[in-house]
C-alpha cells in the first residue's frame, strides 16, 4: 500500500518548481515590467499640462437715486476687488442682470480690445460670454441697493483684468441716462 502524501512536501515541491519557472523565464519578467514602466513614462510626458486659470472681480454697487446722493462714498474698498458705486432709479434685478450680461454691452467690449481667436478672427459674443459670469444680490432688509458683481477667468491675466475694467465702463456708458458711475480703486 502507497503512503498518502505529506502536504507540506507538496506545497515545498510546487513552490520549488515555481520559482524554477521564474528563474528559467527571468527574461520575460524583465520585458513585461520594462513595457509597463515604458507606457507609464510615455503617459505622464505626453499629458496636458493645465494652464493655470487668472480671476477678477468687479463690483458694481447700484443704489437708488432717491435714497443717495450722487457723491455717496464707495460702500467696500478692497486692493483686490474693484468697487465702484452706482446710483440708479430703482431698476429690478432681473433688468440689471440683463444690463450687465447684455450682448450689445460684450460686443462693445470686444471691438474695444480687438478680442480675436487662435486664427486671428473676432472672437464671438457667446466666446466672451463664457468667461464672464455675472450676479446680481439686494440686501435684505429692502430693495434700496444691488450689487453686480462681475467674475472674469481666462489664462491670460492682462486680458482677464483689461476686460473686467472695460466691463465696468462700458456698463456705465451705455447705460449712462439710467446710472452713474463713481469709481473707487
Amino acid at each position: 500500500m502507497t503512503e498518502p502524501l505529506n502536504e507540506t512536501t507538496d506545497l515545498e515541491l510546487d513552490l520549488l518548481g515555481m520559482l524554477t519557472i521564474l528563474l528559467d523565464k527571468w527574461w520575460v519578467i524583465v520585458l513585461v515590467f520594462s513595457t509597463v514602466m515604458a507606457v507609464v513614462i510615455a503617459g505622464w510626458a505626453v499629458r496636458d499640462d493645465p494652464k493655470p486659470v487668472y480671476e477678477t472681480t468687479t463690483k458694481l454697487l447700484v443704489r437708488h437715486l432717491a435714497d443717495t446722493p450722487l457723491s455717496y462714498p464707495p460702500v467696500l474698498s478692497q486692493a483686490e476687488d474693484d468697487v465702484r458705486t452706482v446710483p440708479s432709479p430703482g431698476l429690478s434685478v432681473s433688468t440689471l442682470r440683463e444690463l450687465a450680461t447684455a450682448t450689445d454691452l460684450y460686443q462693445s467690449i470686444i471691438n474695444q480690445l480687438e478680442l480675436t481667436d487662435s486664427e486671428g478672427q473676432p472672437i464671438s459674443v457667446a466666446t466672451l460670454s463664457s468667461l464672464i459670469t455675472t450676479t446680481v444680490t439686494t440686501d435684505d432688509t429692502a430693495v434700496l441697493s444691488a450689487l453686480i458683481t462681475t467674475t472674469v477667468r481666462g489664462d491670460d491675466p492682462t486680458i482677464v483684468v483689461t476686460i473686467s475694467d472695460v466691463w465696468a465702463d462700458t456698463f456705465a456708458e451705455q447705460n449712462g441716462g439710467i446710472v452713474a458711475l463713481q469709481v473707487s480703486k
